[in-house]
């Protein structure tokens, strides 16, 4: 947890203020060995725009292709990281419960943090 919010930390003051702001952020998590417990790859990135030169480097992602199971908060009033925080829980308890028709994918998951403080979780389902 302290390497991803170390991460968020570093992308909102290197990156995003200095060229991105007033775009959708994304909170990508791939590469999974195993499942939640396992290592995995968590990434910030933001939606591509046109063929214009970067400000600032960045390398290129795509979210894979598949079906998504989205996750919105019930409520607003929590700062965005109570907010994300909240999601994951209901995603841990969502696929804990037995008997469970849908079963997680770990291909890829993501976050969607819009400009208007909105914030959407996405997790993918075999």
């Amino acid at each position: 947890t302290a390497k991803i919010s170390g991460l968020w930390k570093t992308f909102y003051e290197t990156i995003y203020k200095k060229a991105l702001h007033g775009t959708p952020v994304y909170g990508l998590y791939s590469g999974y060995e195993s499942d939640y417990t396992g290592y995995f790859t968590v990434s910030a990135a933001v939606e591509k725009q046109g063929n214009n030169p970067q400000a600032v480097p960045i390398q290129e992602m795509q979210i894979q292709e598949g079906h998504y199971l989205k996750f919105t908060p019930k409520t607003s009033t929590d700062d965005t990281f109570t907010t994300i925080w909240k999601l994951w829980q209901q995603v841990w308890t969502f696929f804990s419960d037995a008997p469970q028709q849908l079963k997680r994918a770990y291909t890829t998951d993501y976050e969607v943090y819009h400009p208007t403080g909105d914030v959407e979780l996405y997790i993918a389902v075999k």
